[in-house]
């Protein structure tokens, strides 16, 4: 039961189903994308797993385009062509406001700094066990602000964005 709370499938309201929560994981090692993936949609998350950091900034402007916008991204630092700094940054240059968790056997203060990860409060170094990531991302999204909760009753941030547009 644990893991499903942890994946927003478990309401306050009577133990009623929520959708749950969007995570974008990118990392170009196909064996450690495969298995994070798995634990991630084993805890009840709805993942979607990209080796490519051209391809997931695709796929999240297209998934905020269509109003289903990701919660969550997981992104190794280093990565071949665009960095997850520069894949980050390309988001919030189009507006696209999510949460990011860095994965890296490299980590460095002043680039999770850039990233605003609270200085590594949103970080996991390389080699994890994939509780321990199931662990974070749940404390991650359980500390998810009002303008980041998507609800039928209340419109949050990126409704209002969108509106204006």
């Amino acid at each position: 039961m644990r893991l499903a709370k942890f994946a927003g499938k478990e309401s306050a309201k009577g133990g009623a189903l929520e959708t749950p929560k969007r995570i974008l994981i990118v990392d170009d090692e196909k064996d450690f994308l495969f298995s994070a993936s798995l634990a991630l949609r084993l805890a009840g998350y709805d993942v979607h797993g990209m080796w490519s950091p051209e391809e997931a900034v695709e796929t999240a402007l297209d998934a905020f385009r269509r109003r289903k916008p990701f919660d969550l991204m997981v992104t190794d630092i280093r990565m071949p062509v665009m960095s997850g700094v520069e894949m980050v940054e390309v988001l919030r240059e189009h507006g696209i406001p999510l949460h990011v968790l860095t994965i890296s056997s490299i980590c460095r203060k002043g680039v999770l700094c850039t990233m605003d990860c609270a200085c590594g409060t949103n970080h996991l170094d390389k080699p994890f066990e994939p509780w321990e990531l199931v662990e974070r991302i749940g404390k991650i999204l359980e500390k998810d602000s009002p303008m980041r909760r998507r609800t039928d009753s209340a419109p949050g941030i990126l409704d209002l964005v969108l509106r204006e547009k």
